[in-house]
């Protein structure tokens, strides 16, 4: 028997970020392979989809949006883990 193989237990991570029709925003983050990434005038709302084997997760992300509000959202397993508003 083979002990020293990992599970494998996928993990679903999604990063939302989303705001009012028509926003224009600028999004950073890191990916689940910890890789900064940058996506310029997107139109929201958005969101960076992709399944991980990984044993540990870390993801950030952050957004500027050319209207008086917006938001992002981290789940992780269909789980929110984060998730912030402001105006």
């Amino acid at each position: 028997i083979n002990d020293d193989v990992a599970p494998f237990n996928p993990k679903h991570v999604v990063i939302e970020v989303f705001g009012p029709p028509d926003t224009l925003a600028t999004i950073t983050y890191l990916d689940v392979n910890a890789q900064p990434q940058r996506a310029d005038t997107v139109m929201l709302p958005w969101a960076y989809d992709t399944t991980t084997t990984q044993p540990a997760v870390f993801v950030t992300v952050s957004a500027q949006g050319n209207r008086d509000w917006i938001g992002c959202r981290i789940k992780i397993d269909n789980e929110v883990k984060d998730e912030k508003t402001v105006n």
